[in-house]
């Protein structure tokens, strides 16, 4: 019994040494265009507060990079092996992956540098309202289009 505290003692202080320092990614980021992002920060229910140069910045930095991310997503689904089932029979091409989250996270980077750690936390968790917000609409529409 002791060896097993001895050794949750020794991991405790390992897994909170190794959380990622700085941004998260942000949920839904390049699924919003400049309006609906203005919507989002600027509603009652929302938790941060951003100027008009903040919005129009962050969404000039989500334009400028949208159409970039959405070919490397392509890209991506293009290089999943299928076999003449069409089953799914591998993994798609790691370095494409790599470098749809490498563009990820220097738009989330971007963002964070505008708004700071606090903001862009509240950002985060706005977007994350948003994105179970979304969810729930499409499990309603679901569950709606079966009774039928």
């Amino acid at each position: 019994m002791k060896k097993i505290y001895f050794i949750l003692f020794l991991l405790y202080p390992l897994a909170l040494l190794s959380q990622e320092d700085g941004p998260q990614r942000l949920p839904l980021i390049f699924s919003l265009n400049s309006d609906e992002l203005r919507t989002l920060v600027t509603a009652k229910t929302s938790q941060i507060k951003m100027s008009e140069e903040d919005i129009i910045s962050i969404s000039k930095i989500i334009d400028e990079k949208k159409e970039e991310y959405f070919k490397f997503v392509d890209q991506v689904k293009k290089s999943l092996p299928y076999d003449a089932n069409g089953k799914l029979i591998g993994k798609a091409d790691p370095e494409k992956i790599r470098e749809r989250e490498t563009l990820h996270k220097e738009v989330c980077n971007s963002i964070y540098k505008i708004l700071g750690d606090k903001r862009y936390k509240q950002f985060n968790r706005t977007l994350i309202d948003e994105s179970e917000r979304q969810n729930m609409e499409r499990l309603k529409n679901a569950g709606k289009n079966t009774k039928r």
